[in-house]
């Protein structure tokens, strides 16, 4: 892992450490019955997998990670936030906008390690079936900042722009 690349890990990890103890802290002094969930987003491969956390009756706050496994070539893997500000309170359907942060990571198997930045913008709508389950449909307008060595994004050392559509399915507690 490039000098880079463990600076960008180091300061992101104490980012979201800082801003998770201080939103479990708002979590916890929430009058609404969602308070935490857990929710997968379908958009291709992978698989990304979200704890939506209720700052308020209208702000959700979703750290985010994935993983995949590749035998024989190596890992790739990330974390992030995603911050979803619904238009009005949720009930059956509520539209919502939003902004995300991505740390981007791989790991090959001879040693090399790359870690890429993503951030974008995000507008949905989530239809609530009852207080404990729902599904979204969202768009997102994505930027990667990719490393010289990195071929996640195809564009080694420079920056893409891509639009993108996701699936999320949510369960809250």
């Amino acid at each position: 892992m490039s000098f880079l690349s463990k600076k960008i890990l180091t300061g992101f990890s104490v980012f979201i450490l800082i801003f998770l103890t201080a939103v479990s802290g708002l979590a916890q002094n929430n009058e609404e019955k969602r308070k935490a969930g857990l929710s997968a987003s379908f958009n291709g491969e992978p698989v990304t997998i979200l704890i939506p956390i209720w700052v308020n009756e209208s702000v959700v706050l979703a750290p985010t990670t994935y993983l995949i496994y590749i035998e024989d070539t190596g890992t790739k893997y990330g974390f992030g936030l995603t911050l979803r500000g619904y238009l009005k309170t949720p009930k059956t359907f509520s539209p919502y906008i939003g902004a995300r942060g991505l740390l981007a990571m791989v790991d090959i198997t001879d040693g090399d390690s790359v870690a890429d930045i993503v951030a974008g913008v995000l507008f949905g709508g989530e239809y609530f079936f009852s207080k404990n389950f729902s599904v979204a449909i969202e768009g997102q307008m994505n930027a990667s900042f990719s490393e010289e060595k990195s071929t996640q994004f195809g564009n080694p050392g420079n920056t893409n722009m891509n639009t993108a559509t996701v699936i999320v399915a949510n369960v809250y507690f």
